[in-house]
């Protein structure tokens, strides 16, 4: 809760509505934002399709994130969406090792060995996964619909 809150504060936040006072453009005010969250993700042992399945992954929730608060008005579906997604990702389903211990399921561990396949299989997951969250939080025909504030 702490450091999912702690996130969406500074990123969807704190630098969103300050670069958005300055800037009309939503290419600055919530690109900017998304590609340093991104950006805070990358490790430096990372290899190509390690940080390719980052940029996918974590941009796509970056982007839906963003979308939730311009939406909604308010931070907090980003809180519940940012949360649900580390809870799943380390209780669910991990595929990192340093997580793994903690999971339910251990899916293949992608450090340093994701091959190209695991890569797109990977990335449709979460876009499904993510697409679906944003259409149960937003359908107008939803029980879990969000309203703006």
């Amino acid at each position: 809760l702490v450091q999912t809150s702690s996130e969406e504060i500074l990123f969807r936040g704190y630098l969103t509505r300050n670069l958005a006072n300055r800037f009309r453009s939503p290419w600055i005010w919530a690109l900017l934002p998304g590609l340093a969250f991104v950006a805070m993700h990358l490790t430096p042992e990372m290899n190509r399709n390690d940080v390719l399945l980052l940029l996918f992954t974590i941009g796509v929730l970056t982007i839906a994130l963003i979308y939730m608060v311009y939406a909604t008005g308010n931070l907090g579906a980003a809180f519940g969406i940012h949360m649900g997604n580390n809870l799943s990702a380390f209780l669910m389903v991990s595929h990192q090792s340093d997580f793994g211990q903690f999971s339910l399921l251990r899916g293949a561990v992608i450090e340093g060995g994701l091959s190209n396949q695991q890569l797109v299989i990977l990335t449709a997951i979460s876009l499904v996964c993510v697409g679906l969250t944003v259409l149960l939080l937003l359908h107008r025909a939803s029980p879990l619909k969000v309203r703006g504030s």
